[in-house]
């Protein structure tokens, strides 16, 4: 049967009265229900839903650099001109994630900004999103630098090119390349003036920094920082640590264990106790060591200038200023015991002093050993046998007096294919333009290195505790 005419009528209006009602609905909205913005998406059955959308803003601090600029999920470009409060032009539904990075950090004069900020949008605007920018002598990268892709060689300095500006700086050079290059890591980490710092990494890429204490404080602290970290990056644990750390003692087994050389003093600073504390892997906070080796005390009043960990666990400590290396077992439980001593002089009377100790990954210990650390005396690269048992004969030396621009060795480092990597101080005139050479497995007598990297940025002074190679 066909509607009628009064029935057709009656449904006319009832399809202009809802189209109303819908109208009237979305114009007291706003465009934003549920404190965002409303969007219409068509449904399967053609009828509208809203997604309501949040703003993203950020509150920025310390800024006096011009050209900060900001991303929000790599894009989204946000220009900071100064302290303050300031939103992304794009806006977000909720349950979406976010990362908030420096594309460009701040210049005149040079600042490093914190970044990589990330959250999920819940069900309201996200609102202070704290951007602290401080002074910074490090090079610069943007946040979302991809880092290293192939060995890495870390040094750690301080910069000279800006007064000012007290931190350390943490910076990867690709191992492998040559000449003047730039660098892949850049961590600038914000530190009391006159502490000392050492350098490490794992065979993850973690980075540890480790720090002695402050006149204010009395505790030391190891910072942990993520695989590709750049900028001011945030530790992803710090370890708090009992008395002073001293310079290159600090080490990480492949478990991931941390080894540090420590000294403490009693209440009237005439007793010294010097010790090698062991923390668990993931180690955190106040987390006390689960091992403690003493080395040195009133009668032996020596502690470990350098440490290293070999694949057995044994724990390698050398005593820089007399030329002596020593060789501890590392039990699981209970403090480790002497087990040999290897005095360089005995070989050389010229190796009264060493520096830079590492280890081959056959575990095979190298130091460099000179007739006086800190003039500039010529150094040869000696290797000994790893293990606790074998003689304190060299098996392999290499003499680097020939090479170019060498003044002195600060530090030593092997990749996992066995490339001996040399880290020196550089001209006499500068002292602050290091070099990283490197030699082939096994290299001895006069070789030459197979690349040499001219780190592009000025290192004050060069630090022989900063360099590790990843």
């Amino acid at each position: 049967m066909e509607p009628t005419k009064r029935s057709q009528t009656i449904r006319g209006r009832v399809r202009g009265i809802a189209a109303a009602m819908l109208v009237t609905s979305i114009a007291a909205c706003g465009g934003g229900c549920s404190g965002g913005s409303a969007s219409a998406i068509a449904g399967p059955s053609g009828t509208g839903k809203a997604a309501a959308t949040y703003t993203i803003s950020v509150s920025v601090s310390g800024l006096v650099g011009a050209g900060l600029v900001l991303q929000l999920n790599m894009a989204d470009d946000l220009a900071v001109p100064a302290d303050g409060n300031f939103t992304f032009s794009t806006p977000l539904t909720s349950g979406t994630s976010y990362q908030v990075t420096v594309k460009t950090s701040p210049a005149s004069p040079p600042q490093v900004c914190s970044s990589n900020q990330v959250g999920t949008v819940g069900n309201a605007n996200v609102t202070g999103i704290a951007i602290n920018c401080v002074l910074s002598d490090c090079p610069t990268l943007p946040s979302n630098s991809p880092g290293p892709s192939t060995t890495t060689a870390y040094v750690l300095g301080t910069g000279i090119t800006q007064s000012g500006a007290t931190n350390a700086c943490i910076i990867g050079y690709a191992a492998n390349s040559g000449g003047s290059v730039s660098p892949t890591v850049s961590i600038t980490v914000p530190v009391s003036e006159g502490q000392f710092y050492t350098l490490a990494t794992d065979s993850s890429g973690y980075i540890y920094l480790a720090a002695n204490p402050t006149s204010q404080t009395l505790e030391s602290e190891v910072r942990v920082f993520a695989p590709g970290a750049n900028g001011m990056a945030i530790p992803v644990r710090t370890l708090m640590i009992p008395g002073s750390i001293g310079s290159s003692t600090l080490a990480v087994d492949g478990a991931g264990a941390i080894y540090v050389a420590t000294v403490n003093t009693t209440t009237s600073a005439t007793t010294y106790t010097y010790s090698i504390l062991v923390f668990a892997p993931g180690a955190d906070g106040n987390a006390a060591p689960i091992r403690t080796i003493v080395v040195g005390d009133a009668a032996n009043p020596r502690g470990c200038s350098e440490l290293a960990v070999d694949g057995n666990g044994n724990i390698i400590c050398s005593i820089n200023e007399v030329g002596l290396i020593q060789v501890f077992t590392n039990p699981l439980t209970g403090s480790g015991t002497l087990a040999r001593a290897i005095s360089t002089a005995d070989s050389n009377s010229s190796w009264r002093e060493i520096a830079g100790l590492s280890l081959d990954p056959a575990g095979n210990i190298y130091v460099a050993a000179t007739g006086e650390l800190d003039i500039g005396l010529p150094a040869t690269i000696v290797e000994f046998a790893g293990g606790t048992v074998g003689t304190g004969t060299p098996i392999n030396t290499l003499a680097t007096a020939a090479l170019p621009s060498f003044v002195g060795i600060l530090n030593l480092g092997f990749d996992a294919a066995g490339n001996l990597f040399v880290y020196e101080s550089g001209t006499a005139a500068s002292m602050g333009d290091p070099t990283v050479m490197r030699f082939a497995a096994a290299a001895n007598g006069f070789a030459s290195p197979t690349t040499e990297v001219l780190t592009s940025f000025p290192i004050a002074r060069g630090i022989p505790t900063g360099f590790s190679v990843h």
